[in-house]
């Protein structure tokens, strides 16, 4: 399967090359934040993995990380299919030729982030997320 490359910016892919297991990209509004946070998963992802993207509230999974996620996959020709219901989640090809995917979660109550053990997790709009809500989804990794 081909990928095609996504257009980033040179801040975005000082952010990309990190070896970090713990990354975070600050900036304005419309920098590129949520768009990073997609191209990062998209490409780092492995044959059955679970990804877990975590939003303030689920308002803005379907306002900004959802559909940032879906057009970023689709451009890619990554997509493979998703559903918005009961909890949104998404499913692309990745780089080793098989296929993960993301589910999306709202952080609003944070003790429903617990129970799945996910490959790795991504925080949008993490300056307003609780503290709690990082708490419990850190521990959902599984390294």
């Amino acid at each position: 399967m081909r990928i095609r490359p996504i257009p980033i910016s040179r801040i975005q892919q000082k952010f990309r090359q990190s070896q970090s297991w713990m990354t975070g990209f600050c900036g304005g509004r419309n920098s590129g934040k949520t768009k990073i946070g997609t191209v990062h998963i998209s490409q780092v992802a492995s044959d059955g993995e679970l990804w877990m993207a975590v939003s303030p509230d689920n308002n803005m999974i379907r306002d900004s990380a959802f559909p940032t996620f879906l057009e970023t996959v689709r451009y890619s020709g990554q997509y493979v299919s998703h559903n918005l219901s009961p909890t949104p989640r998404l499913m692309f090809h990745t780089r080793d030729g098989g296929i993960a995917t993301v589910i999306f979660k709202g952080a609003e109550v944070p003790e429903k982030l617990r129970g799945s053990s996910v490959a790795g997790l991504w925080f949008d709009e993490a300056s307003i997320i609780h503290k709690m809500a990082f708490d419990i989804a850190i521990g959902c990794c599984r390294f």
